[in-house]
């Protein structure tokens, strides 16, 4: 949703699928047009991006409830685990979780429910991997953009 199916500035120009606005002036970043306090980060490769969301939310303190539900017997329920990521969006947790939701039905993206993503050049945490297994949106993952 925020790349706007690929087509947004952000990710055309900097590979940010996620919207991962940076916080200092030593991250890559582009500036945003509309408002001059915003910038977002700016990766080399889409797969720096999805490492970097991966980190965000295994990491973050706005994140807590999130890996939280992740460890509750709750885990496999999609709609549960969506509206945990309020903190995401300045939508809100109930309007943003249900865009989200209506994206993976529209999509059957469901079916990639156990796609894997293995990478050897990074530590990923319990609750990094946890994530993984569940994260519907990883149909991202090899295509050609």
């Amino acid at each position: 949703m925020e790349s706007g199916w690929g087509t947004s500035r952000f990710f055309v120009q900097g590979n940010n699928a996620f919207g991962l606005h940076a916080f200092n002036d030593s991250t890559p970043s582009i500036q945003s047009i509309g408002n001059p306090n915003t910038q977002v980060m700016k990766f080399k490769t889409l797969e720096q991006c999805i490492e970097q969301y991966f980190i965000t939310l295994s990491t973050n303190s706005n994140y807590d409830s999130f890996r939280n539900a992740l460890n509750s017997p709750l885990s496999t329920n999609t709609p549960y685990l969506l509206s945990q990521l309020g903190a995401y969006s300045i939508l809100g947790a109930d309007l943003y979780s249900e865009m989200l939701l209506n994206v993976i039905n529209q999509n059957t993206l469901s079916q990639y429910n156990n796609y894997v993503l293995i990478h050897h050049d990074i530590y990923y945490s319990y609750y990094f991997r946890k994530f993984l297994r569940w994260f519907t949106l990883l149909w991202i993952v090899g295509e050609t953009y």
